[in-house]
């Protein structure tokens, strides 16, 4: 026992340099050096990365097909417009000093040449500016369909990050320390003034958790169908009229115009469990 004793204070005394796994005197592994600040960089710059184009990976899936066809169309042009935007990822991978670790500047060159392999197609895709705005909804739809299929090629994404931490403890300990990588925030810094009540709207003032997905939402004379992403809220408004569409994300404030009154959002934060929006009538 006395003996076991004296090897456990050993080992929390010398556990930089090492220690036996048992009692034989067998050497056990000898703990890693802290991450680098390369590695950190190189951490802190690829989650972020993978996430974005995770999310243009999804964006054709993501539009809404049980709304007016005008606004399937428009969000269509919307995900085919933005989907050679992923060569701003490229930058900021290109700046990084080597991260020393042969996994990770393998990660980022097999990123980058991705990206630099769907670019060519995406922008043909895309066409001049302002060239969609003439097409017909089933070309649009072609367009987007193909541009998705472009983006779902690119191998890289999250999957991979996740995979290599798993199995190398060297870039585990980098993304360990790195900002980027701190998984999103779960619940809002403060719960808004009505909670999730969403009926507390009804009035055509309240502050509301809206969930993720989408829900019906009414908010004074409005009615909305509101959709949370990750990436921003949608208010699908239908009338005789036709239909409506405004979204905006995190920070950013919307308004309906209406004869002797207007409607106000704000959105103050986007998380897992939904959007927190004030709504104000005036």
């Amino acid at each position: 026992m006395r003996a076991k004793a004296t090897w456990l204070a050993a080992c929390t005394l010398l556990l930089a340099a090492g220690c036996a796994d048992t009692l034989d005197g067998r050497p056990g592994p000898a703990p890693l050096p802290p991450p680098t600040r390369e590695a950190i960089a190189w951490a802190d710059a690829m989650c972020p990365t993978l996430h974005r184009l995770d999310r243009a990976k999804s964006a054709y899936d993501e539009v809404d097909r049980g709304i007016d066809s005008r606004l399937v169309q428009y969000d269509l042009e919307r995900v085919l417009r933005n989907a050679p935007s992923i060569d701003r990822l490229a930058p900021p991978l290109k700046a990084l000093a080597p991260a020393g670790l042969a996994a990770a500047d393998r990660l980022t060159e097999e990123v980058l040449t991705s990206i630099d392999q769907a670019l060519p197609e995406l922008n043909r895709l895309v066409g001049a500016p302002g060239s969609l705005a003439g097409l017909t909804f089933e070309e649009v739809e072609r367009r987007a369909a193909a541009a998705d299929k472009v983006l779902d090629g690119i191998q890289a994404g999250s999957d991979d990050l996740t995979t290599l931490t798993a199995e190398d403890p060297a870039v585990k300990a980098a993304h360990a320390r790195a900002e980027g990588c701190a998984p999103p925030d779960r619940t809002p810094p403060r719960q808004p003034r009505d909670g999730t009540d969403t009926a507390a709207c009804a009035a055509g003032a309240c502050e509301v958790l809206i969930p993720s997905g989408k829900s019906q939402l009414q908010v004074g004379t409005h009615q909305f169908t509101a959709t949370v992403t990750p990436d921003d809220v949608r208010f699908v408004e239908e009338s005789d009229g036709g239909s409506s569409s405004l979204s905006t994300g995190a920070g950013g404030t919307l308004k309906w115009a209406a004869p002797g009154q207007s409607l106000t959002a704000k959105v103050s934060w986007i998380g897992e469990q939904g959007a927190v929006v004030d709504f104000a009538t005036g």
